[in-house]
């Protein structure tokens, strides 16, 4: 897990957003909504880190006009929180082209890598329960349609069993990272004896389950938060 709050690493997380195909690029940013043209890395960046200041939290969010958005984000709060960066594509915006959803996917890809992703998922939005609220300090979501795996979660459940896991499709991304994927294409809904295949291979007592969301224990990994807000020092 890479500090946000470094200039380098929010420099790179930014120009891999900037680099991206032109249908899904951003446009525009701002600290809580894009509402300022994007012109160079630079002024995104400053919401993010800067040289010699310290600060508490960073946000930025980007947008990619009618076709989606992205937002970075970190905070040193107590209890601390994993710093991360989140988005969304439009259905409107692959519909007549898959390879806005492909370059999408790749996007990801690229992103989780290059900050050592400790978790993340894709999910569509077109079926319930994609919006359910968790806590990763006690569980992992139920199974989405993909799961990144970082370092923490290599750790507790081990290499072998991850690359045996029922999914159907599983690559590796990097030393330290894996993508899971439960469904041919992401847009399709997650079949639950998928799911119940999958959380019965790594422990049911490390994932919520159906709508249920409201845990008081399980099993998870130790994060490590010590690096966070500490721009790059």
């Amino acid at each position: 897990m890479r500090d946000f709050s470094d200039p380098v690493v929010a420099r790179e997380i930014v120009h891999t957003l900037q680099a991206a195909p032109s249908s899904i690029r951003p446009t525009q940013f701002g600290p809580f909504e894009g509402n300022q043209p994007f012109v160079d890395v630079d002024e995104p960046v400053k919401f993010l880190a800067q040289p010699g200041h310290t600060a508490e939290a960073g946000s930025l969010v980007l947008s990619a006009g009618g076709s989606g958005e992205y937002q970075v984000q970190w905070n040193k709060s107590t209890p601390p929180s994993l710093p991360f960066v989140g988005g969304f594509l439009m259905h409107k915006a692959f519909l007549k082209k898959p390879a806005v959803l492909d370059d999408f996917l790749a996007l990801v890809k690229r992103l989780a890598a290059s900050t050592e992703g400790v978790y993340g998922d894709i999910r569509s939005m077109a079926f319930p329960g994609w919006d359910t609220p968790f806590n990763l300090s006690l569980r992992l979501p139920e199974i989405p349609n993909v799961s990144l795996y970082g370092k923490p979660y290599i750790e507790l459940f081990g290499r072998e069993l991850i690359e045996r896991a029922p999914f159907l499709r599983i690559e590796q991304l990097a030393d330290d990272l894996y993508w899971l994927q439960a469904t041919e294409q992401v847009t399709d809904p997650v079949p639950d004896e998928v799911r119940l295949a999958i959380r019965s291979h790594f422990g049911e007592d490390a994932f919520m389950s159906g709508k249920k969301w409201r845990y008081s224990d399980g099993r998870h990994p130790t994060f490590d938060f010590s690096n966070i807000g500490r721009g790059g020092a």
